[in-house]
């Protein structure tokens, strides 16, 4: 009865489901005879209960870019606080839709409630942390509905590890139907804005973990053995299909094989591995990987990162 949830709280009691729990390292506290150290920090969100309409074309009446919210005030005060007061070595924040697919470019941006106007608030949430229009993610429901507060959360997420509260940021999402590994470099900004370096955010969507989806979904932030982007484009959202085989000849890496002058590879084959002509990019610099391939373990049914 204790729990601020609990009806038992009367006229305090909080509205919604968010909730956080501190889990001590191991090792530590009294029965390792030293003192208690945090180790991971669960933090379970409400997208639910505070959440403004999202679509036009959907539900209730739009709230407008400066009235919608996915957590409301409240629970973005109280996340704050378990962010920026609260240390530990890993922060763990779970969302019931996804958090790091960008904003998505197979729905007119006008269909979105929290759209306003070419350069307006919805676009520069989305140039603030280094996305725009090349840029895409699932057109099903997640935080890319509303970039002004996905971009809030990320900045916040940022602003965390550069305080020192925590080395690393998981974000834990489902509701998708299928599962996948995600990463985002938020870019730097200055200390005054509440940002500070450059900071990598990590999503495990698991929904189920081991699930693949009856279509292709586009996600330029979808982690991949090795990044290739359209013929050149520079555009790297494509993923090389290891092996592949041209004129005969197995690759298992990017090479020089398409006449790009550059390391590229294969990003569609037959089911005999063979290239399929015209499906090929360049390769994005292995260092400039986020989750590099020597850090996973993959096969041809799943991939651990």
């Amino acid at each position: 009865e204790t729990d601020p949830r609990h009806p038992a709280q009367g006229e305090r009691q909080r509205f919604g489901v968010y909730a956080s729990h501190m889990f001590a390292k191991p090792g530590t506290g009294t029965s390792g005879g030293t003192t208690t150290e945090n180790g991971i920090h669960v933090i379970n969100l409400d997208v639910r209960s505070h959440r403004s309409p999202t679509l036009a074309t959907r539900g209730p009446v739009c709230e407008g870019p400066e009235g919608s919210t996915m957590l409301g005030d409240e629970q973005w005060t109280w996340l704050e606080r378990e962010l920026l007061n609260k240390k530990s070595i890993i922060k763990v924040v779970t969302s019931g839709t996804q958090v790091l697919p960008p904003t998505t470019r197979e729905r007119d941006v006008e269909e979105h409630c929290s759209y306003d106007f070419p350069g307006g608030s919805f676009d520069e949430a989305n140039t603030n942390i280094g996305e725009g229009p090349s840029h895409t993610g699932t057109k099903y429901e997640g935080w890319g509905q509303i970039p002004q507060e996905r971009t809030r959360l990320l900045r916040l997420a940022q602003q965390s590890i550069n305080a020192g509260m925590t080395k690393r940021i998981i974000f834990l999402s489902g509701e998708q139907h299928w599962g996948e590994l995600l990463a985002k470099k938020v870019p730097a900004l200055a200390d005054a804005d509440g940002g500070g370096d450059a900071q990598v955010l990590y999503e495990v969507t698991a929904s189920g973990i081991d699930q693949k989806w009856v279509e292709d979904v586009e996600n330029s932030n979808r982690v991949r053995v090795r990044s290739a982007d359209t013929r050149g484009d520079g555009m790297y959202d494509q993923e090389c299909n290891f092996p592949f085989v041209v004129f005969g000849v197995s690759f298992d890496d990017c090479v020089d094989a398409f006449g790009s002058g550059r390391p590229a590879c294969s990003t569609g084959t037959t089911s005999g591995d063979v290239h399929i002509s015209g499906r090929w990019g360049n390769c994005l610099p292995e260092e400039e990987e986020l989750v590099p391939r020597d850090r996973q373990r993959y096969s041809l049914e799943n991939k651990c990162a």
